[in-house]
């Protein structure tokens, strides 16, 4: 697994942050190692001067899984963090982006893929969106103690290969999108504002070795 805590991604703060779902889009097609997933012109939100997209990735491998790296219209991403359990894996990274509706997302493997979900959220309020917090769990029903501010935001999200219903709590929207491919590979997720100065994240999904969850907060920079 792979986190940047505290990276602040742009310059300039007004706040405060707010997180919004804008689409997923499945590919059930497979990739050798190396290969990677073009989603062309994909939704981005709508334009803002502090925008900030933030991609998961949702993907089941032949054995392990891996994503090396993400470009949003041409552009590197930062990773937030990678977790890999099984063959279920989740991946996130985050671009300022300010122009444009849509743009080319190119998702590269670092191993083989049996298929991949691409989410696309944004982030808007303030210049700068300082990642505060990352907490991340391999297997279970991860229970996660995170820092959080009153204008901040958060999301989790996890993949689990094999179908069953999500609950999450500590967010203040339920899972939203259950995705289904090609009935091998199932993903969950759930955004929410944060409330408090801790927030606990959590959600009901068990597997012994193929489930893998990541959380995060947000916050305005200084």
């Amino acid at each position: 697994m792979l986190f940047n805590q505290g990276h602040i991604f742009s310059g300039g703060a007004n706040g405060p942050l707010a997180i919004e779902y804008v689409g997923t889009t499945t590919d059930t097609a497979g990739t050798a190692a190396g290969g990677s997933y073009t989603f062309t012109a994909a939704s981005i939100g709508a334009a803002s001067a502090t925008r900030h997209v933030l991609v998961v990735l949702h993907h089941r491998s032949n054995g392990t899984t891996g994503t090396g790296s993400c470009t949003l219209g041409g552009n590197a991403m930062t990773q937030l963090g990678r977790v890999e359990s099984g063959q279920a894996g989740v991946s996130a990274y985050l671009l300022k982006l300010t122009t444009g509706t849509t743009a080319d997302i190119v998702a590269t493997q670092q191993r083989s893929q049996q298929g991949i979900a691409m989410s696309v959220f944004i982030i808007t309020g303030a210049d700068i969106a300082t990642l505060l917090d990352v907490d991340f769990s391999l297997s279970g029903s991860p229970s996660w103690s995170m820092t959080a501010t009153v204008d901040g935001c958060a999301l989790g999200c996890v993949t689990r290969v094999q179908a069953a219903a999500c609950t999450w709590t500590g967010l203040t929207s339920e899972s939203y999108d259950n995705v289904n491919i090609e009935d091998i590979f199932y993903r969950y997720a759930a955004i929410g504002l944060t409330d408090a100065t801790t927030e606990t994240i959590a959600h009901n999904l068990s597997n012994v070795a193929n489930i893998a969850s990541l959380g995060f907060t947000f916050k305005v920079g200084a």
